[in-house]
């Protein structure tokens, strides 16, 4: 004999199990695709996005509140391997971001404009 009860906790917390593993692999599937679609933006897209996410995942706003800056920890080699561009196009490109004023570095940490950040 089974206790009604317990049953039907069981089988209720294997359909939760259960939707939350589908729902985690949505998820997953999800950040692959925006991920793939990243890959054919150009070089330049791909790094402002970038630093977009960097800025939304772990950025500092400033004390004037309009520029965020991401860890120093985030150097040019690896956002390269972040935005799968060499280390030399993330140099260059960034360098037409500075001069766009879109973002600026100092003592090696990228400062991104807050009008730039969706």
């Amino acid at each position: 004999m089974f206790d009604r009860k317990q049953i039907m906790e069981l089988l209720f917390s294997m359909q939760e199990g259960m939707l939350y593993l589908y729902l985690y692999e949505k998820d997953l599937q999800k950040a692959l695709l925006e991920k793939i679609d990243l890959l054919y933006q150009k070089g330049s897209v791909r790094l402002l996005k970038t630093f977009q996410t960097l800025c939304h995942a772990c950025g500092n706003i400033s004390k004037d509140g309009y520029w965020v800056s991401i860890p120093r920890c985030f150097t040019i080699k690896r956002i390269a391997d972040m935005t799968s561009l060499s280390p030399r196009s993330v140099s260059d490109f960034s360098e037409e971001l500075i001069d766009k004023k879109i973002i600026k570095k100092e003592a090696g940490q990228f400062i991104i404009h807050i009008k730039d950040i969706e």
